[in-house]
């Protein structure tokens, strides 16, 4: 595999989060020069001090993909625990009350069962019942999959909440 594949694919990398050469640079300690050589074909050579810089700043850019141009450019960032441990205590102390009264503060009108007989909510079939609730009667209910955190210097974490 040539090296000119190598900067090919870190420039593809570049364009798509729009960054640019100098930028990209500074964000992962690479001096300018170096990363510029590289880019250009003059340096043949990808080093492994670079590597890890590169992938220290963007964990999400798959060290295979860069370096052989197997697999996805992006794979998941690695999950920090603690900011994991963080969001359940959040979502737990939100807790179903704190949702019913955002929902029944909504601007959204209400349905009842007089005036609903049989509604689709975003695919979902709703009856109304003998004691006069809807219910939802194809799908179970809804649990959190991943969180997802995207911070204003374009890196992201993506949380998921251990299963009970």
């Amino acid at each position: 595999m040539s090296d000119s594949n190598v900067a090919a694919r870190l420039k593809f990398f570049m364009d798509s989060k729009e960054i640019s050469i100098t930028q990209f640079a500074d964000m992962c300690g690479i001096p300018r020069p170096t990363l510029s050589q590289l880019l250009s074909g003059r340096n043949k050579k990808l080093s492994d001090v670079i590597v890890k810089l590169i992938h220290d700043r963007f964990p999400e850019l798959s060290v295979l993909w860069l370096m052989f141009g197997e697999g996805e450019m992006l794979v998941p960032a690695p999950i920090n625990p603690t900011l994991v441990s963080e969001a359940e205590k959040f979502l737990d102390a939100l807790g179903e009350e704190t949702v019913n009264q955002n929902l029944s503060a909504s601007n959204t009108p209400q349905i009842t069962p007089k005036t609903l007989e049989k509604q689709s909510v975003k695919g979902v079939s709703m009856n109304v019942n003998s004691a006069n609730e809807i219910a939802p009667t194809s799908l179970p209910p809804r649990r959190v999959r991943s969180i997802t955190i995207f911070y204003d210097d374009n890196s992201y974490e993506v949380f998921v909440p251990e299963k009970k």
